[in-house]
Order: structure tokens, then C-alpha cells, then sequence
């Protein structure tokens, strides 16, 4: 942002990068205009957990990029929403448009070492939004409950049937919701 001599901007993190965005917001609140935190969580002991089976298929990284696609896919659209949109994964980019394999290892790596901002958000004084899916299995919704609840005056907006790439899903409601907060 200094770089780019940017003052201050409206930040969206989705998953690791709503982790990115709650850090930003609190090492430089200056900085920050709104927050949109989505399909993320707080970090520490005091987050909710994906289950054993998730957690099992997001560490398996083996395969080529189609490979790991394929098998993420559940963790990423519910299974109601992709046997009702059989043709969605043409849509999706391809594996040249995605981060090298090492890349989202060592995101993984990051994720699993990043100390969490739980007992900090209270002095995040943005204003902020929390977005997740009702069927997010990767962030399970109640971090996102609990979030909402410790950054003052924040909202919370669920959707329905979301997963975590509810923005995929649902782009006309995720849209409609992101452009309603900034505009407020």
C-alpha cells in the first residue's frame, strides 16, 4: 500500500486470507477502511475445528493439481449444491491458473502455525463484516459466530447452503451482501 502510496483500503480476506486481512486490521488499523472477513476463523484453541475427515483430505496433498482439485472439491461446494450444478467444475480454473503445489503447502504450513488473533479481535475498530456458508465444512460457521461476536458492532451474514467458495455458489448473493456493507 505504501508503494503503491494507497492511504488507506477496504480489505476482503476469504479463508487464510481473512486470517491475512484480521492481522492487518490489527497491526494497522490506519490502514484499514472496512473489513470483510470470510469463510475464515480466528485461530487459536478458542476456534471450532473442521471434523477428522476434513481435516484429513485438506493434509492430503499428494497428486498432481487435478488430483488434489478433485478430492478438495467436497471441502469446497456442499454435495446438495454440485449434484444440482454437475457442469460447475468448467468454471473453475485450471490448473495452470492456480498456485504451484508447493505454494499451498507451505500455505498449509502457515495456516497450522499461525499463533491467532481470538483474544485480540475486541480491538479491531473497523467497521466489519463476517461471511461464511451455513455449510462451510472447512471454516465451520461457528467461528464465524464467534468472531462476529468478539469485533464490536461487526455484522454476520450466513447464506444458506454456502461452502467454503460460497462466492462461486452464490456470486449474485455473495455480491449483493459485499456491496450492501461497503456502501453502509
Amino acid at each position: 500500500m505504501e508503494a503503491l502510496k494507497i492511504k488507506k483500503a477496504d480489505i476482503i480476506g476469504w479463508s487464510m486470507g481473512g486470517m491475512i486481512a484480521q492481522e492487518v486490521a490489527l497491526s494497522n488499523p490506519d490502514k484499514v477502511g472496512k473489513l470483510i472477513i470470510y469463510a475464515s476463523t480466528c485461530g487459536t484453541n478458542q476456534s471450532v475445528a473442521p471434523s477428522p475427515e476434513v481435516v484429513d483430505i485438506f493434509s492430503n496433498q499428494s497428486g498432481n493439481m487435478m488430483e488434489m482439485l478433485q478430492r478438495f472439491l467436497p471441502l469446497l461446494f456442499p454435495d446438495h449444491w454440485r449434484n444440482s450444478n454437475p457442469n460447475f467444475i468448467q468454471e473453475l480454473p485450471k490448473s495452470s491458473e492456480v498456485a504451484p503445489i508447493e505454494t499451498l503447502k507451505l500455505q498449509t504450513q502457515a495456516i497450522i502455525n499461525w499463533t491467532g488473533t481470538c483474544d485480540r479481535l475486541g480491538s479491531i475498530t473497523q467497521p466489519a463484516l463476517v461471511l461464511v456458508g451455513t455449510d462451510d465444512v472447512l471454516t465451520v460457521p461457528a467461528n464465524s459466530i464467534l468472531m462476529a461476536e468478539k469485533i464490536p458492532g461487526s455484522w454476520l451474514v450466513q447464506i444458506k447452503g454456502g461452502g467454503h467458495a460460497m462466492m462461486m455458489q452464490y456470486p449474485g448473493k455473495f455480491t449483493n451482501i459485499v456491496d450492501t456493507f461497503l456502501h453502509s
